[in-house]
């Protein structure tokens, strides 16, 4: 794997959707010592910030969450902003209960991959739910979102190709690239100028050509132009693979994502993929495609031939969860005017952010105590999401909010009251 031309390619920007916390241990010192250096690192912030990990629920998750209070026995309520569960059909009444039906009719799980013992009639229905959602002829099930970016990037790239790349893919991405060999060319996020101008040096020198983008960069909260996407993929002779996993249900006037809110023809894009551990609210992976490259990829997608398949009860639960979605199309314009209800009242507070989706990132100024900041969020019941260093680069330090359609104005003021308190009080306003 690598650049094509590597020293004719520019460096792009810093990807703070893609890290690994081994850069910042001594990779030559054997595997104890390195263990002993991140330990060092890890204890370096105190009992507090370390509590912001691995934080406890006793509830159904939603707009408002009981936590375990460690080694008291007793459990606090907070307010939910660090959950991707975008559509609240976490808790959805609808949603549990048909998940318990299914465990009456189904079991636990199938034992097996799907194709051999995994599929149910219940995987089958899903997949023929979310392909006709997504306006697509097949769907196939993976175990995790990660999962089927894995899978569709091995069974489909080759060494002898090329994929064009906004700078800012995500991990599941950049690790595939690894496994396939596949020629990269990054471009600089969401500026597609700088694709074109990519596409005009590199796309004739391989065969087989691909553009990659995200409907939704999780960190930004902003969206891609499809269309033109589109349009330079039909000129330069590319195929598109989109990962709409923070779109999905969000975006679009019914919820069907960057396809539908760009207006994009569905048969436009070879390759539809995400998750369903966000706006359905539950586990597991999809990806979309044609009747050409399904049965393809349903062989030669490793991850999806050699991973059990996702529990039947849980394949119902998604199931239920977008046939709401089918019913009540309305729920995406509602989790809108939430979003922009947080962004103009956090604005209003001197908290400049904007957002796309239902993501809405605050930037934390240069010489802030980033983690000080999220144990004084955590001391008001507010569970916000800290994207600190080593993780990003120190002035990329941000808080990561995310609105949920069930959050209610109350909910969204007490952030905007809080973020506004602590961000005066250190100085940062």
């Amino acid at each position: 794997m690598g650049i094509i031309n590597e020293k004719d390619a520019e460096t792009v920007e810093t990807n703070i959707e893609d890290f690994n916390l081994k850069d910042f241990v001594n990779v030559q010192q054997a595997l104890e010592d390195r263990i002993k250096q991140f330990n060092l690192i890890r204890d370096v912030y105190g009992n507090d910030y370390k509590k912001l990990y691995r934080r406890e629920s006793l509830s159904p998750m939603g707009n408002r969450l009981n936590l375990a209070i460690p080694d008291v026995g007793v459990s606090r309520n907070v307010i939910m902003f660090g959950s991707n569960n975008y559509q609240a059909m976490a808790g959805n009444h609808r949603v549990r209960e048909a998940m318990k039906q299914a465990v009456d009719d189904y079991g636990v799980g199938g034992g097996g991959s799907p194709l051999l013992c995994g599929t149910s009639t219940m995987h089958s229905l899903l997949e023929r739910n979310m392909a006709s959602f997504k306006g697509k002829d097949e769907c196939i099930l993976f175990s995790s979102g990660y999962a089927a970016q894995q899978g569709w990037m091995k069974a489909l790239l080759d060494k002898n190709d090329i994929i064009f790349m906004d700078a800012y893919s995500h991990t599941s991405f950049n690790e595939g690239l690894a496994v396939t060999g596949v020629k990269r060319v990054p471009f600089r996020h969401n500026n597609l100028d700088d694709l074109e101008r990519k596409l005009k040096a590199f796309r004739k020198r391989r065969r087989t050509a691909w553009i990659f983008v995200e409907g939704v960069y999780s960190m930004h909260g902003d969206t891609v132009d499809l269309r033109t996407v589109v349009e330079l993929s039909k000129k330069y002779d590319c195929k598109i693979a989109v990962d709409d996993a923070h779109g999905v249900g969000v975006l679009g006037a019914t919820g069907r994502g960057i396809e539908e809110h760009c207006g994009v023809d569905p048969n436009d894009i070879t390759i539809s993929m995400g998750t369903f551990s966000k706006a359905f609210g539950a586990v597991g992976g999809y990806v979309c495609t044609s009747s050409f490259y399904s049965d393809y990829m349903r062989y030669m997608a490793k991850s999806h031939m050699f991973s059990a398949s996702i529990p039947s009860p849980v394949a119902a639960a998604i199931n239920e969860a977008l046939n709401i979605l089918r019913e009540e199309p309305e729920r995406a314009g509602t989790l809108h005017d939430k979003v922009a209800y947080l962004v103009q009242g956090l604005n209003r507070a001197g908290i400049h952010t904007s957002s796309q989706s239902a993501i809405v990132p605050i930037a934390i100024p240069m010489g802030a105590n980033a983690r000080e900041l999220a144990v004084e969020y955590d001391r008001e019941d507010i569970f916000l999401n800290l994207v600190d260093y080593p993780a990003v680069p120190l002035d990329q330090q941000r808080f990561r909010a995310t609105v949920i359609v069930s959050h209610t104005k109350e909910d969204l003021d007490r952030l905007i009251e809080v973020t506004h308190t602590i961000f005066s009080n250190n100085g940062l306003i």
